[in-house]
């Protein structure tokens, strides 16, 4: 088709009378694709694990699980105690490499975590929970979170514990879909 008759054709008006349907057929692209079958470290291996050495390296990551109410976001992520999910083996990873690197005697490391939900437009802390309001702040170096606990982990199984810990302090409320839907954002 020649461009200008689609530029043309981009600009026409398109009427849908009430009640009656147009398509709105969208196309996606992803990276990976995985099904029922796929095991939490194949999910790993071939979608978290090449940030790790750039998160050893200094640089920012963030991994997103995102879906509707019973998804399975939580399981991919957290997993079960004897079945680890993506942030059980992102930090098997990180401690491997940040031990390679002190072996090595190029770089040292502390590696401590943080664990906090936003509910309502509130912060909570989930590994230290209480009454008291956390706040971002703003300073010349970045955002601060105002009074988060952040605990120091020595391997991947102090990190899970305090997932599962954390994530029981989550704000729960049925949905039709899931009985004990979060209903809250969770950052670790």
């Amino acid at each position: 088709m020649d461009p200008e008759d689609v530029r043309a054709q981009s600009h026409r008006k398109r009427s849908c009378s009430p009640g009656s349907y147009q398509s709105r057929q969208k196309e996606y692209t992803f990276d990976q694709v995985f099904d029922s079958r796929a095991t939490q470290l194949q999910v790993f291996d071939q979608t978290v694990k090449p940030l790790c050495e750039a998160v050893i390296d200094g640089y920012n990551a963030t991994v997103l699980a995102y879906g509707a109410t019973g998804a399975g976001k939580t399981h991919t992520m957290i997993g079960k105690e004897n079945n680890g999910g993506i942030m059980y083996h992102t930090m098997n990873e990180i401690f491997q490499l940040s031990a390679e690197k002190e072996a090595a005697g190029s770089s040292k490391f502390k590696i401590g975590v943080s664990f906090l939900e936003i509910y309502n437009e509130t912060i909570r802390d989930l590994i230290s929970p209480s009454s008291d309001v956390i706040e971002l702040r703003e300073d010349p170096r970045g955002v601060k979170i105002a009074g988060i606990t952040e605990i120091a982990v020595e391997s991947a199984n102090d990190v899970h514990k305090l997932l599962v810990e954390g994530n029981l302090n989550r704000v729960q409320e049925a949905t039709v879909a899931n009985e004990t839907s979060s209903r809250s954002h969770a950052i670790f």
